[in-house]
């Protein structure tokens, strides 16, 4: 009931205790001739942060920003946080901090504790593109010792994401092969080039004469 305790705390009909001001008050239930109590003591935040300041994410993904405060006594929780994008076409975030990203383009996050307000950039870059498949000019290769040729990489889809090619000889003594793709003649002998892009891979069969 009323009185002055009213400007630290008040308490709703369901039993949810709302914090108003600093300070210490007892919220008190009764049924019948019975009262029940608890002390509440109101804490003011001072120092509220998010574990990030800048963020990078692809479109279609999401990241949950999860908060600090001081004192830790303090049980904040992500209810108690009011949180907004600053563009939800670029990106949205809910009521427990996980953002969802839309687009390209830069956003910005905020979080609100009390009277204090966080950001935390967000920049969102295109979805992810995966390599569907990978084919190498051709699949068997005949060289003389000395003599060099260059294997051309079809990547599929052609807007794929990552296109960086990682070449690999079965038998270096045999045939050789740079970053680029220029397959070199060794010695006598069969080696297998393989072109691995974002998991997928492509061979060739290399036959060396003298």
């Amino acid at each position: 009931k009323g009185g002055l305790y009213m400007e630290l705390a008040k308490v709703t009909s369901k039993g949810q205790v709302i914090a108003k001001k600093k300070g210490s008050c007892y919220i008190i239930a009764a049924i019948g001739k019975r009262q029940y109590k608890c002390k509440v003591t109101v804490t003011e935040l001072t120092s509220f942060a998010l574990n990030k300041k800048a963020l990078s994410i692809y479109a279609g993904k999401s990241y949950q920003l999860k908060i600090a405060y001081k004192p830790q006594k303090v049980k904040l929780s992500y209810t108690d946080v009011k949180w907004n994008s600053s563009n939800k076409s670029i990106a949205s975030v809910n009521n427990k901090g996980y953002i969802r990203a839309y687009k390209k383009g830069t956003v910005y996050i905020s979080a609100k504790a009390g009277k204090k307000i966080v950001k935390c950039k967000v920049t969102v870059k295109p979805a992810i593109v995966k390599v569907k498949s990978v084919k190498l000019s051709k699949t068997t290769l005949n060289l003389y010792t000395g003599e060099c040729e260059y294997l051309k990489v079809n990547i599929t889809p052609g807007n794929a994401t990552n296109k960086k090619v990682v070449w690999s000889s079965s038998n270096k003594r045999v045939a050789s092969v740079d970053e680029f793709g220029f397959v070199d003649g060794i010695s006598a002998g069969t080696a297998y080039i393989t072109a691995k892009v974002d998991g997928t891979t492509a061979k060739c069969k290399v036959i060396v004469k003298i």
